[in-house]
């Protein structure tokens, strides 16, 4: 018996990705520009849409994204 294994055999394996999360400290979040801010909050938007087609957990993501929109509201912007 071959070690290779058949091409049906391989589609019928779930494949496993991991997204990872940024984490974000305080004084990082402070020195962002507002360009870098809200590309960030796209970046954990597409995280946590990813984490959530492959039934992940996205708790660590939806953390991160509420520091990152409230200094967004903190500098006048509206999230």
């Amino acid at each position: 018996m071959s070690a290779l294994m058949s091409p049906i055999s391989m589609m019928s394996k779930e494949i496993k990705m991991a997204y990872t999360v940024p984490k974000f400290q305080y004084e990082e979040i402070l020195k962002m520009t507002d360009d870098e801010l809200f590309g960030n909050v796209k970046r954990l938007k597409r995280i946590i849409a990813k984490k959530k087609r492959v039934n992940q957990p996205t708790q660590e993501a939806e953390v991160e994204i509420c520091y990152l929109q409230a200094e967004a509201q903190n500098r006048g912007h509206r999230v």
